[in-house]
């Protein structure tokens, strides 16, 4: 049985990753994490990533709609990612808004949900105006 530390590291980057909306990738939670902890590395924030992931504690988002950019959700709970296509900027939308009820049915049990909807968001309307 392989068991996983609990780093101080790890603590930093899920403790950050859960406060963020804002789907940070990789790369953009290094630059942040950077900031309080210098001598992190690349890879170790990577590999606390992968393991966050494969725990459960977040989520992973990888969309075509999102220029195939590998991005990561400290949000766990049942929601709705709105994709901008032009930006590639997601928001959530939470699902008590548009009432979806997710229900396990006698020939599939759900474990993870995960619903994207693709468009543009206001930001880049606005400036394509």
């Amino acid at each position: 049985m392989t068991t996983t530390r609990n780093t101080k590291q790890k603590e930093v980057i899920l403790s950050e990753i859960k406060k963020l909306y804002t789907h940070p990738t990789a790369k953009e939670l290094h630059e942040i994490i950077k900031k309080k902890m210098p001598q992190i590395g690349f890879a170790t924030i990577y590999r606390n990533l992968e393991s966050l992931k494969n725990s459960g504690e977040i989520n992973e988002i990888r969309s075509k709609t999102n220029k195939n950019q590998t991005r990561y959700d400290g949000q766990t709970h049942s929601h709705i990612h709105l994709i901008c296509k032009e930006c590639g900027k997601i928001e959530d939308l939470e699902t008590e808004k548009i009432k979806i009820e997710f229900k396990n049915s006698e020939t599939f049990q759900i474990d993870r949900d995960s619903i994207e909807i693709s468009g543009v968001c206001k930001d880049c309307i606005t400036k394509n105006n």
